[in-house]
C-alpha cells in the first residue's frame, strides 16, 4: 500500500475488526433466537402456568455492552394462561447475570429464571438442554467458518 500511512493502515484494521465483531455478534444473536425458540417450543415438560417458558431468554453482549436482549414475553399456560411471573423472574435473573464482568468479546447468556428449572431438568424435562446443544453445535460451525 504505497503512500498509505501507518495510521491509515491501523484505522483500516480497526474498522475491519469492528465490522467483523458486529457481524459475528449478529450471527450469535440469531443463534440465541433459535435456541430460545427451541427452549420455548420443544420442551419436554407439562406447561401449566407458562412461567417456566416465559422465564427463558437470552442476551448478547459485545465488550460488555448489551446488543440484543429478549423481552421475556409471557407465554400462556394450560391451567393459568398468564406467564407474567415467569417473565418478571426471567428478567430479574438476566439482570443478575449481566452484573458479572463481561467486558471483552462477545457473550451469549441464556437463562431460565424460575427457581425450579433445574428440578424440571433433573426429572427429565428439557428446559434449556436442547437449546444449549443447539448453541454448542452452531458455535462449533461458527468457529469452523461454516456459518
Amino acid at each position: 500500500m504505497a503512500g498509505t500511512s501507518d495510521r491509515e493502515i491501523a484505522e483500516w484494521i480497526d474498522d475491519f475488526i469492528d465490522d467483523t465483531m458486529m457481524e459475528t455478534a449478529s450471527i450469535v444473536s440469531k443463534i440465541g433466537e433459535d435456541a430460545l425458540a427451541i427452549s420455548r417450543e420443544e420442551h419436554l415438560y407439562r406447561t401449566q402456568t407458562g412461567n417456566l417458558q416465559s422465564s427463558c431468554g437470552f442476551t448478547v453482549t459485545l465488550d460488555g455492552t448489551v446488543l440484543t436482549q429478549t423481552d421475556f414475553t409471557p407465554k400462556p399456560g394450560t391451567v393459568n394462561p398468564d406467564g407474567n411471573t415467569g417473565s418478571r423472574e426471567g428478567k430479574a435473573y438476566m439482570e443478575q447475570c449481566l452484573q458479572q464482568k463481561l467486558d471483552k468479546g462477545i457473550s451469549l447468556i441464556m437463562v431460565a429464571g424460575m427457581d425450579y428449572a433445574g428440578k424440571v431438568e433433573d426429572r427429565g424435562g428439557d428446559v434449556l438442554k436442547s437449546a444449549e446443544a443447539h448453541i454448542r453445535q452452531e458455535f462449533d460451525k461458527l468457529c469452523k467458518g461454516a456459518i
